[in-house]
């Protein structure tokens, strides 16, 4: 697989059991949820548009991105009125759909594979890794990033803000090995170079993550 994946993509194949093909939710759907707003957020489509306290979504260019998830995300904002941005990370975060079309793209291109759920629907399909490859790259990328003090390019910076928001982290790092790293952590998460977008993408992610385990317990 020569293609680079986008964010989220990779957040999903972190959040992936290697071998069940399944991911611990909401976590998971909210992250990847807010992947997508921060690809479209970098790519132009979308905008971050202030109102009073809060932040409000809008499409800054209907423009196709050619990726199957980003475009079908920017179709279903561009369908209604201007909402607040924790609205859409909850909205697209309630939506499996986003995260199974995510799945299958990592299906075609052989990383993962399909174990087909009940006859009615998605929601009971599970995706086991088919080739370890990725997922290692990304693990020797995000374990460099988080335990030296080195450069890391935005990319991955990303990365690693978006999982440790998301309590996926451990899941490529070991619990151990993050101790004693809070540090670096805070540094990477204060080095977005986008007008504070992501920040904000990660704050609503958060809430909307506290929101659902609260209402789940």
């Amino acid at each position: 697989m020569s293609q680079e994946l986008l964010l989220h993509e990779e957040v999903l194949l972190v959040a992936l059991h290697d071998d069940k093909g399944t991911a611990p939710q909401p976590n998971t759907d909210l992250a990847v949820a807010a992947s997508v707003l921060h690809e479209l957020l970098r790519a132009g489509r979308l905008a971050i548009v202030p109102d009073k306290k809060k932040s409000l979504v809008e499409v800054a260019d209907a423009t196709p991105t050619g990726e199957e998830v980003l475009d079908e995300a920017l179709g279903w904002i561009g369908e209604g009125k201007t909402r607040r941005l924790e609205w859409w990370v909850e909205r697209l975060g309630a939506k499996p759909a986003l995260r199974h079309m995510t799945a299958r793209g990592l299906v075609d291109r052989g990383v993962l594979e399909v174990t087909e759920g009940g006859l009615f629907g998605l929601g009971s399909d599970r995706y086991p890794e088919r080739d370890g490859a990725p997922e290692a790259g990304i693990g020797a990328r995000v374990g460099q990033a988080v335990l030296t003090d080195g450069y890391v390019d935005d990319r991955t910076r990303t990365l690693v803000v978006v999982l440790d928001a998301a309590d996926l982290l451990t899941r490529t790092v070991e619990r151990k090995a993050l101790r004693g790293r809070k540090a670096r952590l805070a540094e990477l998460r204060e080095g977005d170079q986008i007008g504070g977008a992501l920040s904000e993408v990660l704050e609503a992610m958060h809430v909307a993550i506290v929101a659902a385990t609260s209402a789940a317990t």
